[in-house]
């Protein structure tokens, strides 16, 4: 399908082609597995943040709706669902979120939410669900995910990216390591994720929002992640060393506090 406007063609094989994954070192299990534990203490959302919000006033909410949640981190978005709809199936790649997840509910005894660990890309889910969203999660990060995203609904889709996101540390190190702060191309996913809903049919509502997210770990750890992952996946010995001596010029008390600031888009639409 091709839609043209004042001169720009776009072309939905083409955005398919070109949208592909761009989540680095955000796409390893290991940088989840290793913020899992303050995940954890997270309070579940209520009806009054932006996203539930949203939920609540363009999805009729009922008790016999089956929701997916991609990427669920430690489950706090589906627990929060799971006492208005039937059944709430989270997954994520990071086992020790996942853990964090079954954890709360069984604590919560909400026995109609259950969580599986495993990469969204691949692993077989049982559909359709009535509602299926992935909300701050690098799972869904390409034209493949999104197209899989959609098939697993039978009535709603909704996402929530951050764009024009500002990590202070992280986006030092990078300019320390000579890699360029553009590669990291979230604002491109939403505006792909967008234009192939739009081109498939769909009419998307989106909202947004101002985030401000503060981060505390230890040095080693921070490095680690850095180094390993985050900075970039692939950086040789002397790149790394940099990311560590820039950690442990900044750290204080042999802690690394990481300030981020973002707008976080979201936008939702039927697939029916």
């Amino acid at each position: 399908m091709t839609q043209q406007s004042e001169g720009r063609v776009f072309d939905r094989a083409s955005l398919v082609r070109s949208w592909v994954s761009t989540t680095g070192g955000f796409g390893a299990a290991e940088v989840w597995d290793a913020s899992a534990a303050s995940y954890a203490e997270e309070p579940l959302p209520t009806y009054d943040e932006p996203f539930m919000r949203m939920l609540d006033e363009e999805v009729p909410l009922s008790a016999d709706m089956r929701v997916l949640d991609i990427g669920c981190g430690s489950g706090i978005y589906g627990l929060a669902l799971a006492e208005r709809v039937g059944r709430v199936v989270g997954c994520d790649l990071s086992a020790k979120m996942v853990e964090a997840a079954r954890a709360r509910a069984d604590r919560m005894a909400c026995g109609n939410a259950v969580f599986v660990q495993g990469d969204f890309r691949t692993m077989e889910l049982e559909g359709p669900f009535d509602l299926v969203f992935a909300h701050l999660t690098p799972a869904v990060s390409d034209a493949e995910t999104f197209e899989k995203m959609v098939s697993l609904s039978s009535d709603w889709c909704f996402m929530a990216k951050p764009v024009r996101r500002t990590d202070a540390v992280l986006h030092e190190a990078r300019r320390l390591c000579g890699i360029p702060v553009q590669e990291d191309r979230r604002d491109e996913d939403f505006l792909s994720a967008f234009a192939l809903a739009w081109l498939d049919g769909y009419t998307p509502s989106v909202r947004h929002y101002h985030a401000v997210w503060d981060s505390a770990r230890p040095l080693d750890l921070a490095a680690n992640l850095y180094a390993d992952h985050l900075v970039a996946p692939d950086l040789d010995a002397g790149q790394k060393q940099v990311v560590r001596s820039y950690l442990e010029s900044i750290a204080e008390d042999g802690v690394v506090n990481e300030h981020i600031e973002t707008t976080v888009v979201m936008m939702g639409w039927q697939v029916v």
